[in-house]
């Protein structure tokens, strides 16, 4: 399955999730577009800066939904991330 353009999305996306198993669909980005994923760095307590992870790049999901979305816990994707320091930083 080749989604090759937006007209097609619709179609391709339904498709794919229909299948009852493993299934690949390529999605193939428009060349020119540009892309700007944001990921931010937390102080931590102790002034050190840390990385957010990847999981948890602009825009960022609501608290609540993000662990709905996640496929490992939090807990292993945050590191050695405060989690105080983390409210203060997405609320």
């Amino acid at each position: 399955m080749r989604i090759r353009d937006a007209t097609q999305w619709r179609e391709g996306a339904c498709h794919t999730l229909r299948q009852p198993g493993p299934f690949v669909c390529e999605v193939c980005p428009v060349q020119d577009e540009g892309l700007w994923l944001r990921s931010s760095a937390i102080t931590q307590p102790d002034g050190t800066m840390i990385a957010m992870p990847l999981e948890d790049m602009s825009p960022l999901l609501p608290r609540d939904e993000l662990p709905e979305n996640m496929i490992i816990p939090l807990e292993t994707a945050f590191g050695k991330v405060h989690p105080d320091v983390v409210a203060r930083q997405v609320t």
